[in-house]
C-alpha cells in the first residue's frame, strides 16, 4: 500500500525507529484501516522527531493523513 511506503520513508527521514519499530507501525496502521471498529474512529499514531525531541503526526485514520 502506497500509505505504508510514506510511514516507512517518514520514519526513516525523521525518527531513530529501527526497522522492526517501523513495521509494527505499519501493521498497527494497516489494523486500524482495516478494523470496522475504528471505521468512524479517528485513531493517531505519533512518532517522537529526532530533531526537535516533540511528537509529530504520522498517522491519522479518519482524514487518512499520513506522515505530518
Amino acid at each position: 500500500m502506497k500509505h505504508n511506503n510514506q510511514i516507512k520513508k517518514f520514519c526513516e527521514d525523521k525518527t531513530d525507529l529501527n526497522e522492526a519499530d517501523i513495521d509494527y507501525l505499519i501493521r498497527q496502521s494497516e489494523a486500524v484501516l482495516s478494523s470496522k471498529e475504528f471505521m468512524d474512529k479517528d485513531v493517531f499514531i505519533d512518532v517522537k522527531n529526532i530533531y526537535s525531541d516533540h511528537a509529530i503526526l504520522q498517522f491519522q485514520s479518519l482524514e487518512r493523513v499520513f506522515a505530518y
